[in-house]
């Protein structure tokens, strides 16, 4: 038997260690080394397996040379298989869209590695002095946390301290192409910052909005349909997580991840803003829900948005967007 057909058949039957056993030591397999592959699709895997996945049903080759690993009701599993005479070079995910149905299989396997795991990694003097940096602003950030509560400009403070190596993203790209594990924690860090200054940033416009909401009729449903699309692209998104009076005390928990009160007062008007914005919006949406008939009717699914709805029924045509 062929050394891809050992590695089908133990991939189709979920036998982990005979997969190492098939795959070469002196190979890298999604530059990574043997084990850390295996031990990924085996992690991929578990919860399935918890669940009474014992193995894949089938194996059907694509064109490409791609071979996808498909059991009903499971995730499918996509592998391009570089070979050479039936040698295995190397192995990635693949991405050819399935050969069955949605209603065949509920999502795809899909896993990663980051730089620092990669076999052919080798830290340049980029890497090392960003990595100095991140350790340092992650440092300064839990100094902070530590105290009882904190004002949103302190947090405003150690973005603009860190500007030069921090944004709204991060050290890591949006995508998965390269991801270092050195940066996850301050690129948490930055959401979390990013997220909350943005109140700063958008308070002039929060206050003038807030005083558009306060000339409108409020009886005029129109009037509030209209305010709402007309700031929808500046809108901000608050949870707030922290004392329920935190519109007189202007205190609010930063995030679920970060034991940390803030002081928003200065700002408050930005907060007020986004909960009023979102409690409107909600409404709306609820209030123009479509009936079970028109979900039976559109069994490709329907946009959850305020436009969306009142499309269905007809409303505010004159105002909404193309």
């Amino acid at each position: 038997m062929t050394q891809l057909k050992q590695a089908l058949k133990a991939i189709k039957n979920t036998d982990f260690n005979a997969l190492e056993e098939i795959l070469d030591d002196d190979k890298s397999y999604m530059e990574v080394s043997k084990y850390l592959f295996v031990d990924a699709l085996k992690k991929e895997l578990q919860g399935q397996i918890d669940d009474g996945f014992s193995g894949f049903d089938e194996i059907v080759e694509n064109n490409n040379g791609s071979y996808m690993f498909y059991t009903k009701g499971y995730p499918y599993l996509n592998l391009y298989f570089k070979l050479d005479d039936k040698e295995i070079l190397d192995i990635f995910l693949s991405h050819d869209d399935p050969f069955m149905s949605e209603e065949e299989y509920y999502g795809e396997i899909y896993f990663f590695f980051y730089e620092e795991d990669k076999e052919n990694f080798s830290p340049d003097l980029k890497y090392l002095l960003n990595k100095q940096k991140a350790e340092k602003a992650v440092t300064d950030f839990k100094i902070l946390s530590e105290k009882p509560y904190i004002y949103i400009e302190d947090i405003d403070y150690w973005r603009i301290k860190y500007e030069d190596i921090v944004s709204d993203l991060g050290f890591n790209p949006p995508i998965d192409i390269e991801v270092y594990r050195a940066f996850l924690e301050v690129d948490e860090i930055c959401r979390v910052v990013y997220n909350t200054t943005a109140f700063i940033d958008n308070h002039e416009y929060a206050k003038e909005a807030l005083n558009e909401y306060g000339n409108l009729n409020l009886n005029e449903e129109k009037e509030i349909v209209y305010w709402l699309l007309t700031h929808k692209n500046n809108q901000l998104h608050f949870f707030n997580l922290g004392p329920t009076n935190w519109q007189t005390t202007g205190i609010i928990k930063l995030d679920a991840d970060f034991e940390m009160f803030v002081d928003c007062s200065t700002y408050i008007d930005s907060f007020l803003f986004a909960e009023l914005y979102d409690r409107l919006e909600n409404n709306l949406i609820e209030k123009y829900m479509p009936t079970k008939k028109y979900y039976q009717e559109h069994k490709n699914g329907i946009e959850m948005s305020l436009e969306s709805h009142l499309k269905i029924h007809n409303k505010y045509l004159d105002i909404l967007p193309e």
